[in-house]
């Protein structure tokens, strides 16, 4: 199976940052002036899972997280610490993680405002480290951090491959947003149509919000009500919402009122509602002027999906030509389209063409993959 990852800035989990505060009057420079940004994206067989550890307004966090759910037989792809913290200005700070020293980074966001219970100016900060080496599965991982000052949560996020999973896209948003009394977009680019889970981590949330509420697609999916009220512990809230995606650009937002909090990821993670099948076109080259009768597509499916359960009266190729028979040869579905159909629609020769297969099986889950063959028109 083929994978893809890419490194901008951003993905889907979201993560806010303060202490348990709130305000009748809109803080300065919590408008949603700095929305989360794209980290990174991955497609491939696997998942993702994350982990928080809240803190009350601690000085230099540490602890444990808890890693659960990655089946035995994955890999690691990659895995990323973060911490945040309001601070009087941004500076760098350091971590361990496992036993290991990350060194000294800088924030790789801040979000001034200014408010506070002494009117003070806070910045919300966010740093980030890459902890892949020193993640192998499911396990407890200790971490420390120095430099910093008022901490009200952490996460580390894990994506894993195992060819057993489901093909998905994961997306990373993350950022330092403070937000208070006002709404913030992330916007996610290059999705499938298809289903799947927006992950949403807060920190410093407590349980005075009132009209609280998380979009997808400007869709209010959670709310409204008090939704960031430290579900994870004083004070952060880890929250996993379905979502239905469409192909193209895909946004997720949050609204806050009273509560006056730090967002820091957003994590979408989707599959597609059509199972990406393996299909292989026999001949490899098709002769215009041949007189056979028959043109053959092999057609397999991954596990835990069986081809023994595809309805070959739904087989289409390049959906219009349909499947005349078909037989199940082990693990693969063999299925003939007629040979003059398919030539009549190729049409040109000298030419290499795509040929789409689709179908459903008995359930209704649909099915799509292609091939490519030579057309070949000889004198």
């Amino acid at each position: 199976m083929k994978t893809r990852i890419n490194k901008i800035l951003g993905a889907i989990v979201i993560v806010s940052m303060f202490s348990a505060i709130s305000f009748s009057t809109m803080v300065s420079g919590t408008g949603g002036d700095n929305p989360l940004a794209i980290y990174l994206t991955w497609e491939g067989n696997g998942g993702v899972v994350v982990d928080v550890y809240p803190t009350i307004a601690q000085v230099n966090p540490g602890g444990n997280f808890t890693i659960s759910g990655i089946p035995n037989g994955s890999s690691i792809v990659c895995a990323y610490l973060y911490v945040g913290s309001w601070e009087y200005f941004p500076h760098t700070a350091s971590a361990t993680f496992a036993g290991n020293s990350l060194g000294n980074v800088t924030q790789f966001a801040n979000d001034p405002g200014t408010g506070g219970p002494i009117g003070s100016s806070w910045d919300l900060c966010a740093w980030r480290w890459d902890v892949t080496s020193f993640v192998w599965g499911n396990g407890v991982y200790p971490f420390s951090t120095f430099n910093v000052s008022r901490h009200y949560g952490s996460a580390l996020v894990v994506i894993y491959s195992n060819p057993l999973e489901p093909h998905r896209q994961i997306f990373i948003n993350d950022g330092a947003e403070s937000l208070h009394s006002s709404t913030s977009t992330t916007e996610f680019f290059g999705v499938i149509q298809g289903t799947g889970t927006l992950i949403v981590f807060t920190q410093a949330d407590d349980y005075s919000g009132l009209n609280e509420s998380i979009l997808f697609n400007n869709v209010t999916i959670l709310g409204p009500g008090n939704i960031f009220n430290s579900t994870s512990g004083p004070f952060a809230s880890l929250i996993y919402s379905p979502v239905n995606t469409t192909q193209g650009t895909n946004t997720a937002s949050i609204t806050t009122d009273l509560d006056w909090f730090g967002w820091h990821l957003a994590i979408l993670c989707v599959q597609s509602d059509v199972l990406d099948a393996s299909i292989d076109i026999d001949p490899d080259t098709i002769n215009l002027k041949s007189k056979g009768k028959w043109i053959t597509a092999y057609i397999t499916l991954d596990s835990p999906y069986d081809v023994k359960d595809i309805d070959i009266g739904t087989v289409l190729l390049e959906n219009t030509i349909p499947a005349e028979w078909g037989d199940v040869q082990g693990t693969t579905l063999m299925v003939k389209f007629d040979r003059k159909e398919v030539q009549d629609f190729i049409g040109g020769p000298n030419e290499d063409v795509d040929l789409t297969v689709k179908g459903e099986l008995n359930d209704g889950t649909e099915f799509e993959g292609s091939d490519t063959i030579r057309v070949i028109n000889p004198p």
